[in-house]
C-alpha cells in the first residue's frame, strides 16, 4: 500500500487510470488534473482545467473531465492531450454533467436529467438514455449505477446499453463509488445506517468498506475490505492494483492485489 500526497482534492474528486498514469481531479472549481507515476507513486503534472474538475476519464488517448459550471446549458467536458498534457477543445453535453465513465467504446456522461453516449474518437454526442438515474461504472457488456426511490429500492442497477434498461439490481446498502475492472465490479465506501429496531434513529455507521461484486451471478464476493481512512470519494482499477480517494482531500489508497 501507498500513500501519494495530492494537495488540491476535495470532496468531489475522482480517479481514473490510462496511458500508463493515474489522473485524479481536485474535485472543485479551482480545476486542476493530477497526473501520477504509478511505478514511482508520485505526481509528474498538475494541468489546470479552467472552469473545474471533477469526473474523469482515459479513453482514446485522451483524458476527459466534467466540469460543473454554473450555467445549466450547455454542460462541458474538457479534453486533454494524454501525451503532452495540453487541453484540447472541449465537447458540450445536456445542462450539468456530474460523472463520466469509459467503457464498451463510448464515454457515459451522466448529466442533471440524461445520460449521453460519446463517440471517444470523435468526439460526437450520440445515443442519450432518458430512463437510466446515472451510469458509476461500465463492465461485463453493462452499465451500472445506483438508484433510491424508496427502501425497497435501494441497491445496485445493471443496466443494459443497447435498450437503456434496468435488467438487475444487486440489493446493498452500499456503495456510491464503484468501477470496473479484473472482471469484477468494485464498490467503495459507507454502509447506509439502518433505523434500530424499536427507535425512530438510524443505527451507528460501519466504517468504509471495499466491495466486489461478480458479474456472472450478480452477487458480492467474499468479504468487504476495511478501508484505512475516511469516506471514499473515488475508484479506479489499474496496473494491477485498486486505488482509492478518500474524503480527507489529501491522500491516495492503492491497494495491490494479490493473484
Amino acid at each position: 500500500m501507498a500513500t501519494i500526497p495530492t494537495p488540491l482534492t476535495g470532496q468531489y474528486a475522482s480517479i481514473a487510470f490510462g496511458e500508463g498514469a493515474v489522473w485524479v481531479t481536485s474535485g472543485q472549481a479551482d480545476g486542476v488534473v493530477y497526473r501520477v507515476d504509478p511505478a514511482a507513486n508520485r505526481v509528474t503534472a498538475a494541468i489546470g482545467v479552467p472552469g473545474g474538475a471533477f469526473g474523469i476519464v482515459v479513453a482514446a488517448g485522451t483524458v476527459w473531465v466534467t466540469q460543473y459550471l454554473p450555467e445549466a446549458d450547455p454542460g462541458i467536458v474538457a479534453r486533454i492531450d494524454a501525451r503532452s498534457n495540453r487541453l484540447r477543445s472541449p465537447v458540450e453535453v445536456p445542462n450539468m454533467p456530474g460523472m463520466i465513465r469509459y467503457g464498451l467504446d463510448a464515454v457515459w456522461v451522466t448529466s442533471r436529467f440524461t445520460v449521453s453516449r460519446i463517440d471517444p474518437h470523435s468526439g460526437v454526442v450520440t445515443q442519450p438514455l432518458h430512463r437510466v438515474g446515472d451510469i458509476r461504472a461500465v463492465g461485463a457488456g453493462s452499465l451500472w449505477g445506483t438508484f433510491a426511490d424508496s427502501e425497497g429500492d435501494f441497491g445496485v442497477q445493471r443496466i443494459d446499453p443497447g435498450i437503456g434498461r434496468v435488467v438487475a439490481t444487486i440489493r446493498i446498502r452500499c456503495c456510491a463509488v464503484m468501477a470496473f475492472g479484473l472482471g469484477t465490479l468494485w464498490l467503495a465506501g459507507l454502509e447506509e445506517p439502518t433505523v434500530t429496531p424499536g427507535g425512530n434513529e438510524p443505527a451507528r455507521p460501519k466504517p468504509p468498506r471495499l466491495y466486489r461484486i461478480d458479474p456472472a451471478t450478480n452477487r458480492v464476493l467474499r468479504r468487504p475490505v476495511p478501508l484505512p481512512g475516511g469516506a471514499p470519494t473515488a475508484l479506479a482499477i489499474g496496473d494491477g492494483a485498486v486505488w482509492v480517494a478518500e474524503q480527507d482531500g489529501k491522500t491516495l489508497t492503492r491497494f495491490n492485489l494479490i493473484p
